[in-house]
Formats: C-alpha cells, structure tokens, sequence
C-alpha cells in the first residue's frame, strides 16, 4: 500500500474531528443534524443528485416526480443518519451494536453454521450494512468481511480497525478468492456486498428489470466451496429506545439445478440473489445506496438470454 500524502493526512483529520463530534451527539440531536446535512448535500449542493434521479427513475418509472423525490430526498437523510450511527456505535463497542440488533433475526443463518461447511453471506446497500456486518460475529460466530481498499491509505486503516474491533476478520478484494475459500472451508462465515457495477468480470443479470454488471464471487464461492448461501440485509426500523434499532432479514438463496453448467449455475445464483434484493429494496427505497451508477454500461447484445421484462411496479405513489 502506498504511503499517505499530506492530502491524505489532511482529509483524514478532518473526518476524524468531525466524526469524532458528531458520534458525541444524543439521539435526537444527532437525527436534526443528519437532516439538515441530507438536505444540504442532496438539495443544496446536489451532491451525485443526478445519479440519484436517473437510477430512480429507471427502477421506478411508473412512479411519480414528487414520489420518487421524497424518495431521493429521504436517501440523503438515510446514509447521513446512518454514517453518525455506525460512529457512535462503533465508539461504544460490539455491546451496543448487539443491543441494537435481534438475536431472533439470526436464526437461519445460526443453523447454517451449525452444519460446518462455512457460511456465504451476500448483502447490498441497503440499510445500514456496516452494523449487519459488525453483528455477525456476535450473533453467528466466526465472520470473515471482504471489503473494497480505500484510496486514502489513512481511511483504509480506519475502516478494517473498526471492522477488526467488533470481531471481523477482514480480507480485502484485490487479495483474491484463496483466502476467502480458506475462511469457508474453515466452517467460517463469509459476508460481502455485491450489489454494486462490476465491470468486466462481472456477469449480467437483471436488476429492476435492467441489465447489470454483477460481482459472481458469491456464487462462485457457494459453488466452489459447497457453503450454503444466504441474502442478509440490516434495515432500520423505529425504536422506542433513546438508540437505533434495526432488523436483519435472511433469504436462503436456493443451488441452482443440478443440470446446469457452471456458468449458466453461477449467472442462476446470481440473478436469485438480485431478485431477493431487489425485493426488499423496493419495501425500504429511501434506505438504499441510490448514489452509485449502477447500471454504468450497457451490455453486449448476448449479455442476457431473452427478453427483459417489463419492471415490475413498487408502492402506490404517495403525495410529495
């Protein structure tokens, strides 16, 4: 890894203050600031708001303007919230991130574990992630995270101490499948999101009825490995406490038919995985990660077998 720059360090310190002050806020505090700073980045300033429009808008065309603008609107708020929580939880330690989520959510993937081959845990942008994340190794056992390397060596450091900290292994991408096989095949479970543009490694599949470059790992490491695996998502929901709460929901995702060929049962996998998904993002779309160009390129004519279908329609539009 490279050394920082003094931008690097700059940037970093910033952050720090700022996060650092923040996570001291009490709730209620913490929840007006977020609002203000949502409206600030995604109204004021605009902060990726084209990207944010566009994507809703192809996820949810038969959606109102104003319907998809609170949307839009509330997605700011959402991942300004969330960033002050996942502080503030984490500088309290893994006993609040425990006491913020259910044991009872952890049911299925509790068994899975139990029967030794390793758990895969694929999981998206939606919700809050990092506490999904910080809770498996309290509630499941053994975790393994894989994580992107962040261009700031300063943030890289940060983020795996703070994942290493509530009891996660972490193993970084560009390291390759090897270790994450190893973790599998040591009856550890293995979390990693997947939801997000691929490039060219990735196979197509469609994602609100569009194709889209999609990471393979997860199938690809279910079938390499024979691990079981699951879609997990960690959504916010009220709280009656004077802290956060969410619930982790769980999805077994099924082995593809034993007659298919390994890419056609990788691509099989794959687009399951993108449904179940896709599904609960359509229940919580104002807690979804819209800011990312997801659907960055267009496929090749071949990239997809037969036709799209039309998308499927979300909620009833609701007045702005």
């Amino acid at each position: 890894m490279r050394a920082p720059t003094l931008t690097d360090r700059i940037v970093f310190t910033g952050y720090r203050l700022l996060s650092g002050a923040l996570s001291r806020l009490p709730g209620p505090l913490a929840e007006a600031v977020a609002w203000c700073l949502g409206i600030l980045a995604g109204s004021i300033l605009r902060i990726r708001r084209g990207v944010v429009d566009d994507n809703l808008a192809h996820a949810f065309p038969h959606e109102t303007p104003a319907w998809r603008a609170r949307v839009a609107r509330g997605s700011y708020r959402h991942l300004v919230r969330e960033a002050l929580a996942t502080a503030r939880l984490t500088r309290l330690g893994s006993g609040a991130v425990a006491r913020a989520t259910d044991r009872r959510d952890y049911d299925l993937p509790r068994s899975l574990m139990e029967e030794g081959r390793g758990l895969v845990i694929f999981s998206g942008h939606l919700g809050n992630w990092e506490v999904g994340g910080a809770a498996l190794p309290f509630q499941i056992g053994p975790t393994t995270a894989v994580g992107f390397r962040q261009r700031n060596p300063l943030f890289n450091r940060d983020v795996v101490e703070s994942r290493k900290r509530h009891g996660l292994e972490i193993i970084l991408r560009d390291e390759g499948p090897r270790p994450m096989l190893r973790a599998l095949r040591a009856g550890r479970a293995l979390a990693l999101l997947g939801d997000q543009h691929a490039g060219h490694p990735g196979i197509w599949v469609e994602y609100f009825g569009r194709p889209a470059s999609t990471a393979r790992g997860p199938a690809v490491l279910a079938q390499r490995s024979g691990a079981p695996l699951v879609l997990g998502v960690t959504v916010r929901v009220p709280s009656r406490g004077s802290g956060p709460r969410y619930r982790t929901l769980f999805t077994r995702i099924a082995p593809p038919p034993p007659e298919l060929d390994p890419e056609a049962a990788v691509h099989h996998v794959t687009q399951a995985c993108q449904r179940v998904l896709e599904e609960h993002v359509r229940e919580w779309p104002d807690q979804y990660f819209w800011h990312h160009k997801r659907w960055k390129w267009a496929p090749p004519p071949d990239a997809v077998p037969g036709a799209l279908p039309e998308p499927s329609p979300g909620p009833a539009p609701d007045a702005d």
